[in-house]
């Protein structure tokens, strides 16, 4: 029965030093973090992108109706966020280090928008036909020209 206790706690040892390295297939490694406007209002329904720059890869979600976002599960890397939404610039952060069972947080802060305007040019339309335009007629003095009654 001594023996049978000894492998028992033996097993048991073994098993408990090798749970860390069962556990270290899940991580918490993550980026989350809030949308908001100049004015601090959070901003919902926001566009959030989120770049890898190892694996140029792109993950998408939207801001909930409080302003927040989540990228949970990432391998470790640079990454980069950005935001955007209806009237509003583009808000990012740029090389956003993430490490092993690491969260960071970024805070985006969009600003209003300009109008965008497109204008279209096509340069192979003929705009004016010289080739066969009139000449101008000479410059005359009307002034000088005796002035006709108008009658009715």
């Amino acid at each position: 029965m001594n023996r049978s206790w000894k492998q028992l706690f033996l097993v048991s040892f073994l098993l408990a030093m090798m749970l860390p390295f069962a556990a270290s297939g899940q991580t918490t490694t993550a980026i989350n973090g809030t949308v908001s406007d100049q004015s601090g209002a959070v901003v919902p329904k926001a566009s959030v992108t989120l770049h890898n720059e190892q694996t140029n890869q792109d993950i998408k979600t939207v801001s909930t109706s409080t302003g927040n976002f989540a990228f949970p599960g990432l391998r470790p890397g640079v990454y980069d966020v950005a935001a955007t939404a209806k009237g509003f610039d583009t808000a990012s952060e740029i090389a956003v280090y993430l490490h092993l069972d690491a969260v960071a947080t970024v805070k985006l802060t969009l600003k209003p928008g300009t109008a965008a305007e497109s204008v279209t040019v096509r340069a192979d339309e003929v705009l004016l036909d010289t080739t066969h335009a009139a000449r101008p007629l000479p410059r005359t003095n009307w002034s000088s020209r005796p002035s006709i009654p108008a009658t009715r």
